[in-house]
């Protein structure tokens, strides 16, 4: 099997922020993360996601896990804090 993409993992590195959040889609609803400073975000690869609009230059870096079997094997929910909301 060809390697694909398994985990995504994106750090924040603005000290300040104006748009730019990132949405992740899940079953029936989106979790939408604000790119604060010293934010981790990890989430499953193949869950659909979007930057939103940014009013000002977004610092992050990307990072991806590889694997070549066709199951991750992550949890289907993720974790939420007071700055995740659903919508």
């Amino acid at each position: 099997d060809e390697p694909r993409r398994a985990v995504t993992a994106v750090y924040y590195l603005n000290p300040t922020w104006s748009g730019g959040a990132l949405r992740i889609y899940g079953n029936d609803e989106s979790l939408v993360v604000d790119p604060k400073l010293d934010r981790l975000v990890l989430f499953r690869s193949d869950l659909e996601h979007e930057v939103l609009p940014a009013f000002e230059r977004r610092y992050a870096l990307t990072m991806w896990w590889y694997t070549t079997t066709t199951t991750v094997g992550a949890p289907s929910s993720c974790r939420e804090d007071a700055d995740v909301r659903r919508q």
